[in-house]
């Protein structure tokens, strides 16, 4: 079975709206929805609960660790790490799972995202160099931990983690705890 992840809170369900008439209306025959979601009214839970094929998960109950933030906004943190717990044993009757930002309108059946391998991160629509890209690149401890890694030098383009698939089989502990060590350790140098 597969699914279709996004998670948002209050702020963001005016974009939830659009992006579940574009899935009415391009994609009818669409897989399980799951919303991980945050501080949602009572109205707006109330609706949700008519969609057909919905998972409903309160990201309280998966004990995501808080992180940086978006810039400037005084959001909880913790809504933008709840996807990496697609990689707990909570969602293994999923075969795969394609996270989608919520700003996203879907404009076809995305059948053919399901039949990718693997883990895919699908390439960011920017052209040339985004800014976040190069935030804090010339910090000597943020050199440090990309040379210990073995990380490339920055790409010219980014993937970002906006629309991304991952199947059952990469989905596991080990996968999970290295993103949560990675959050940790790159956690000054992130940016959302």
């Amino acid at each position: 079975m597969n699914a279709i992840l996004v998670t948002f809170n209050e702020h963001y369900f005016k974009y939830f709206a659009v992006f579940y008439k574009s899935l009415q209306r391009n994609y009818p025959d669409y897989p399980s929805l799951i919303v991980l979601w945050q501080t949602l009214t009572l109205e707006q839970l109330e609706f949700l609960k008519t969609i057909p094929r919905i998972h409903l998960i309160d990201i309280d109950t998966l004990e995501v660790p808080p992180g940086p933030g978006l810039k400037g906004r005084d959001t909880d943190s913790r809504i933008y790490y709840a996807r990496f717990f697609i990689f707990t044993d909570r969602f293994k009757d999923f075969d795969n799972i394609l996270y989608l930002d919520i700003d996203v309108v879907v404009l076809k059946p995305l059948d053919s995202l399901f039949e990718q391998t693997g883990f895919t991160i699908f390439q960011e629509a920017y052209h040339g160099v985004h800014p976040i890209i190069r935030t804090n690149v010339e910090e000597e401890k943020l050199q440090q931990l990309i040379n210990d890694d073995q990380l490339p030098e920055f790409p010219e383009s980014a993937a970002n983690a906006g629309i991304f698939l991952a199947q059952r089989s990469i989905r596991t502990a080990d996968h999970f705890n290295s993103m949560i060590d990675i959050k940790e350790r790159y956690e000054p140098y992130l940016v959302w």
